[in-house]
């Protein structure tokens, strides 16, 4: 079914509602709702991630450092710009990945939050 313009607006108010209440790195945010890969933990530039490496103190910056380049490394079954198509909302585009979230732009029902590891085991999404 179609969704009306109402319905799509108000999953992008969710979505910006989610940018200003998020407590994750806002870069990696941000990055991966556009389409792009960024999969640290900390990316020591943001308000959060700043607020988080202060609170663990120097030694653990080094530490950080490397998970943020192992993290970078990383990449799941599905990536911010992939296409990908669901059974019911049809065609839809990957907007982001934070932690076991996906986050989907869908043609027909706007903007759709989904935990991964469901969709992956019940095969709701597939490459287009």
């Amino acid at each position: 079914h179609q969704a009306t313009q109402v319905e799509i607006e108000e999953s992008r108010l969710d979505m910006v509602s989610a940018y200003a209440e998020s407590t994750t790195c806002r870069r990696r945010y941000l990055l991966n709702y556009l389409g792009d890969e960024y999969h640290a933990e900390l990316c020591l530039r943001c308000d959060e991630c700043l607020r988080k490496a202060q609170r663990r103190g120097p030694e653990d910056w080094d530490l950080l450092s490397q998970q943020k380049r192992m993290a970078e490394k990383r990449r799941g079954p599905f990536a911010p710009g992939d296409a990908v198509s669901h059974p019911e909302w049809g065609p839809g585009l990957v907007q982001r990945i934070e932690g076991d979230v996906l986050v989907v732009r869908f043609e027909s029902v706007g903007y759709r939050s989904m935990h991964a590891p469901t969709v992956v085991s019940r095969n709701l999404l597939r490459h287009a």
